[in-house]
Order: structure tokens, then sequence, then C-alpha cells
């Protein structure tokens, strides 16, 4: 993922089949730079990847893992979904 305004990389959002999980289904995870928390940017372009992930890939379940204490990366999938 890019900053729009200065093309300065920021981070990763998107779909993931973990290796160890070959029977399970995909991920949709992110990360991002601090610098850009709190804008949106996770939650849109988490929906982004769920739209592709269900519409055109076909997937049946998406699952996404975010650590205990990360209270922001929870509520905005409960918010989201």
């Amino acid at each position: 993922m890019e900053d729009r305004e200065s093309g300065r990389f920021i981070g990763r959002i998107g779909l993931l089949r973990h290796v160890d999980w070959p029977h399970e289904p995909v991920e949709v995870g992110w990360t991002l730079d601090r610098a850009f928390w709190g804008r949106g940017l996770a939650t849109e372009g988490g929906a982004a990847s769920l739209r592709l992930g269900f519409d055109v890939l076909g997937f049946e379940r998406i699952i996404s893992i975010t650590e205990p204490d990360n209270a922001a990366s929870r509520r905005s999938w409960r918010s989201s979904a």
C-alpha cells in the first residue's frame, strides 16, 4: 500500500493463505506504518479485500487474526462486517 500523496510505502492490506494452515480459510489482514493509524485505511482496505475474496474469488469463509490487546483492529471489524 502506498500513500496517495507521497507514493511512500506505508504497509500491506489483503488476503493471505497461510502455508501452515492448508485446509483453513484465507485470512484478511494488514500491517500499517503507525503514522497512518486511525485514518480508516485498514477498514477500507480490509472491506475491499473481503469483497474480492467473497464476490470475485468465491471464498466461503475468511478469517482475521488480531493481537488480543489490539482493540482498534478488533473494533473496526465488528463495526464494518
